[in-house]
């Protein structure tokens, strides 16, 4: 399959995605805004918590997708259809079978025993899972222990900013996976390494964008939707920007998880640990900014640390030197955009938010000029940046 095949078929994904990301994202606004009003914020804040109680359910699932996902690419690709079949059925199964993992069907054991990797997979894949519930799920709880169910809401509030924007970034960028997964299957490492730089600026541009917004608009927006008295204090607003940023430019997870590199079993574990065990305890000290500081410090170890090397050393078989070399250029960049944009922003905006109107004209002055102003430094800076734009440039002539 051709890299420009790849490209279009993850742009029309993300298309049938971004339609019902809007139409969810603008009924969760209204109903937490018509919440807030009529039942209060402690009504609020205790919802919020149960919610994420019952996100544990989310586990059910086992990792049997991504398991099943990655031992997919190659048959797709060398188009296999009978090993497609055996490996979707197998799939089936597992499901119906679970938690044990075990089928009574005679096809199911036989499959088991020719495919045995996707069961190997999927205990490993879980393990994955288990340290994400940990990172989404559990900072409302140990909020609520140690502050109020009114923080919690306005915590709350906050991290439906958050989840909306990871949601239209998974939108944007969930039909590349599979285009990766084939990348990866096909094996061809110089033009996975271009690929993987490609997104990884892409990602990287694209979450300076989203975070440079948040930290200029988000409390002006919370203040016209819920008011002033949910915006969160600075400190801990800083940081939950902080993690927001590695959370959305995890490249190395997709390629991860296109090359099946899930036997890291430890790495999910020390996360999970160092995130609920640092937050209980920083959060003991210092409240709120403590309980966020945990999170981010596990992310900085286990996912901007131990993932990349994992990635270089398992997948590319390769130093992984290059890797840090080229992210801090990167982060440099967009340091120089945030410090450039920022000064501008106060010489050529004078802003008085009063009403929605208002804040939409000043957020799309200010994003297009950090956007413009930070692309023109990637592209400028960086081979991977201008590789990235003469790839969608090609895709959107050919669409004419």
């Amino acid at each position: 399959m051709s890299e420009s095949s790849r490209t279009v078929k993850s742009i029309k994904n993300a298309q049938v995605a971004l339609i019902f990301y809007f139409i969810n994202l603008v009924l969760q606004f209204f109903s937490r805004k018509i919440f807030l009003d009529c039942l209060g914020a402690e009504v609020l804040g205790l919802n919020t918590t149960a919610q994420n109680l019952i996100g544990f359910l989310n586990l059910a699932e086992l990792g049997i997708g991504g398991a099943i996902a990655f031992t997919l690419y190659k048959p797709i690709f060398e188009k296999d259809s009978q090993t497609i079949n055996e490996i979707v059925s197998l799939d089936r199964l597992l499901k119906r079978e679970y938690p044990w993992l075990q089928t009574t069907i005679s096809n199911g054991k036989e499959l088991s025993r020719k495919y045995p990797q996707i069961i190997t997979k999927t205990k490993q894949v879980f393990f994955h899972q288990i340290a994400t519930f940990v990172l989404v799920q559990t900072s409302p709880l140990i909020i609520y222990a140690y502050t109020s169910l009114t923080l919690v809401a306005v915590y709350g509030n906050y991290m439906l900013i958050v989840t909306g924007i990871t949601l239209l970034m998974d939108a944007l960028l969930r039909g590349i996976n599979a285009g990766v997964g084939s990348l990866v299957a096909e094996g061809n490492k110089q033009r996975i390494k271009r690929v993987f730089w490609e997104l990884t600026c892409f990602r990287l541009w694209l979450a300076s964008v989203v975070c440079f917004g948040m930290y200029k608009l988000g409390h002006s927006f919370i203040t016209l939707w819920v008011g002033s008295d949910f915006v969160l204090e600075q400190s801990a607003f800083i940081t939950l920007i902080a993690i927001t940023f590695i959370s959305l430019s995890r490249t190395n997870d997709t390629f991860l998880s296109a090359y099946g590199l899930y036997q890291d079993v430890l790495a999910p574990a020390v996360e999970a640990f160092l995130n609920l065990g640092l937050s209980v305890l920083l959060g003991y000290y210092y409240g709120l900014v403590g309980i966020l500081s945990g999170v981010l410090i596990s992310l900085l170890i286990v996912v901007c640390g131990w993932k990349p090397f994992f990635l270089y050393k398992c997948g590319f078989k390769e130093h992984v030197n290059e890797y840090i070399v080229r992210l801090f250029k990167y982060l440099v960049l967009i340091a120089i955009a945030c410090v450039c944009v920022s000064w501008l922003d106060d010489c050529l905006f004078s802003v008085s938010i009063h009403s929605y109107g208002d804040w939409c004209l000043y957020a799309l002055q200010l994003l297009v000029l950090y956007s413009v102003f930070s692309f023109a430094l990637f592209f400028g800076g960086d081979e991977a940046a201008r590789s990235c734009t003469i790839r969608f440039k090609s895709i959107a002539i050919k669409k004419k």
